[in-house]
């Protein structure tokens, strides 16, 4: 499957469609990275790659592109990812080292 095509399951409908995303280097999505919805239009995705990335990106559902944010201060790959009180923590994973 090509990394920039995302799958989209419509929990109404029963029914996975997909989505290709911009060809730019920015949409491109790693082996192991972790995504969480921060809102009902953005999605956030961290880490992942070999060796490991500290890429944080947001994706916007509206616009069907990525948005570049602040990378984490180490890397991870294979890691967990939750949103607790308004902050998200990256848990677990690889950082290469």
């Amino acid at each position: 499957m090509n990394s920039k095509i995302s799958l989209c399951y419509d929990v109404n409908e029963d029914e996975w469609t997909l989505k290709k995303l911009s060809d730019s280097n920015i949409c491109k999505f790693y082996q192991c990275s972790a995504a969480i919805a921060l809102t009902s239009t953005e999605i956030l995705i961290t880490g992942g790659g070999s060796p490991p990335k500290k890429d944080s990106r947001i994706y916007l559902l509206q616009k069907n592109e990525m948005v570049n944010k602040q990378p984490m201060n180490e890397s991870r790959n294979a890691h967990a990812i939750t949103m607790c009180k308004g902050n998200v923590f990256v848990l677990g994973g690889f950082s290469g080292k």
